[in-house]
């Protein structure tokens, strides 16, 4: 299951609407696993995003969409980079717009985000 990034996140008020832009860089010792996320909003929300992966080691790229489920992407290599883009359009509730993710595939070597990955938030109402 995904859980919540500890730093990826954006307090939001009721009815606003905001773009986001997230970029990770993301590794595994074990190359044949891959990081599965999702974005979460307050209920009520509506959250539309697509994420784009290079493979840096394997040179590969992927690419997904999402307004629901969970997005999941398996690597060759050992380190790859991914891109979120999408739109929140908030309800009637106020809460935190967050990253959440996890490993793809259970594994004793664990996938990791480093530092300096980052979100921008652009309010659009």
């Amino acid at each position: 299951n995904v859980q919540n990034d500890d730093h990826i996140a954006l307090t939001v008020a009721a009815s606003e609407v905001w773009a986001f832009d997230i970029w990770l860089k993301c590794a595994c010792a074990t190359t044949t696993k891959g990081i599965k996320f999702d974005m979460n909003g307050p209920a009520a929300s509506t959250i539309s995003y697509g994420g784009i992966s290079v493979d840096v080691d394997a040179a590969s790229l992927a690419d997904y969409t999402s307004t629901a489920a969970s997005l999941s992407y398996a690597v060759v290599g050992a380190t790859w980079e991914l891109r979120i883009k999408g739109v929140y359009i908030g309800g009637a509730n106020a809460g935190t717009l967050r990253l959440r993710w996890a490993q793809s595939a259970a594994d004793a070597a664990g996938t990791t985000v480093s530092a300096n990955s980052y979100a921008i938030f652009d309010k659009l109402a």
